[in-house]
């Protein structure tokens, strides 16, 4: 407390001097905690996501490994002298992300991207997670070429004793000395029927990446055991499918960031033991410092969009984040865009899909955003309409698709209209 008079001048400086002496020490430690916060958050981002962030980030490993192998084979004993390699060769269908469901004794289309004709195939299903695997070859029952999309299509059969499971698939073509494989893990799911009463589990909002979930559960968030907890209890609920709509990794925090959190998405999603079918969200797809998140997405996930089926009933998968490259941009926290888009080349290819769809027993759309609700906020500068929304909302009243299923807005939702229900899932993170 400051003294009146004179003679308490001195006193009065001193209180002055130690008051501004501890403002200085009061700020100089609000820096250290700053500082030492920051360390502590750059560290927690090392144990979220540790991975090389140089060198091949394919999930496959090293696609350029070349080596010799032995086969056996009774009908052309000439293939024991052929190169075994990985590279030049690409299984396009059946991918992890969107696998083939078939029955005992049925059959699917495999898609092959391979540069060159092949003297033989070879394709070989393998049990995933078992201790002693299991293998079965599947009869080629005749191959294609299509010109205009590059592609080899391989029409095989699945043998009638294969046991129901989730396999891995491998495909070998053999052409001028070399054998050439392709490996793609939990792509084929072998039924024994298709059933008409089916279950499917729908996720959305991974966020692998995101800090936020730490201001609700830091526990949980460090190695991001909720999303690993998920999958475990999915994998005992033994659901015949699960579908994620989007937002699996986070992509708006440290520059290069999508090519750690990709590669741990990548392995959370191979502990699932049942089929499971991705589409992108608005964190997928960000470009940050020169990195496009659906480069990366098509590089450890898949296509951006697709279709599928399971049996009679048929599911349509979209991008609902589908601006164009410049409206994608991010700077950290601050995207230009993260609501919902739909172009026109989609939309044409949405329309003609469920076209084709008409005798399915029912049709479903899975995606990001919710049709129903405009995302002109979701913007940094608030311009950001859900373009196509209106015109998706119009096939699917024509198409009577039966649900939609979404994300995005991390809260859960049921809305009906005009005899579609749209089911809303919060994050699972």
């Amino acid at each position: 407390m400051f003294r009146p008079g004179i003679p308490s001048l001195i006193h009065n400086a001193l209180l002055i001097f130690y008051s501004c002496d501890a403002r200085k020490r009061l700020k100089t430690k609000i820096r250290y905690k700053l500082m030492r916060k920051t360390v502590y958050f750059l560290a927690l981002i090392l144990v979220f996501g540790s991975a090389p962030l140089v060198g091949n980030q394919s999930p496959a490993g090293n696609s350029e490994a070349v080596y010799t192998e032995a086969v056996y084979n009774e009908a052309n004993a000439t293939l024991s002298d052929y190169v075994l390699t990985n590279s030049g060769i690409k299984i396009i269908y059946p991918l992890f992300s969107t696998p083939a469901i078939v029955r005992k004794g049925g059959n699917f289309s495999i898609m092959v991207s391979f540069d060159g004709a092949p003297e033989q195939w070879e394709c070989e299903i393998s049990t995933t997670y078992d201790i002693v695997c299991e293998d079965y070859f599947l009869t080629v029952e005749d191959e294609e070429y299509n010109p205009t999309s590059g592609l080899w299509i391989l029409n095989v059969t699945v043998p009638s004793n294969v046991n129901e499971d989730l396999y891995n698939i491998t495909v070998v073509a053999y052409s001028d000395g070399d054998k050439y494989q392709a490996d793609e893990p939990k792509s084929v799911s072998v039924v024994n029927e298709f059933k008409n009463n089916f279950s499917f589990v729908h996720l959305t909002d991974f966020h692998i990446g995101d800090p936020r979930g730490m201001t609700v559960d830091v526990r949980k968030t460090i190695g991001w055991k909720a999303a690993r907890k998920s999958v475990e209890e999915i994998n005992l609920l033994n659901p015949d499918f699960v579908i994620i709509t989007g937002d699996l990794v986070f992509g708006q925090l440290y520059p290069f960031e999508y090519s750690v959190e990709y590669r741990k998405c990548y392995k959370i999603l191979q502990q699932f033991d049942v089929p499971t079918f991705l589409c992108p969200g608005n964190h997928d797809g960000y470009i940050q410092t020169g990195q496009d998140g659906f480069r990366l997405w098509e590089k450890f996930i898949g296509p951006l969009y697709y279709s599928f089926n399971y049996g009679d009933y048929h599911f349509t998968s979209v991008n609902s984040y589908d601006w164009p490259a410049k409206n994608r941009w991010a700077i950290s926290y601050a995207p230009l865009q993260w609501g919902g888009h739909i172009q026109e080349e989609q939309m044409k290819w949405i329309e003609k899909d469920l076209e084709h769809s008409t005798n399915a027993k029912a049709r479903f759309i899975m995606l990001h955003h919710n049709p129903l609700w405009d995302t002109k906020n979701d913007s940094l500068l608030k311009n950001g309409n859900y373009t196509g929304r209106e015109e998706l909302l119009s096939l699917i009243e024509k198409y009577n698709v039966s649900a939609v299923f979404d994300g995005h807005v991390h809260y859960d939702n049921v809305t009906e209209q005009n005899g579609t229900l749209y089911i809303t899932t919060t994050t699972c993170a």
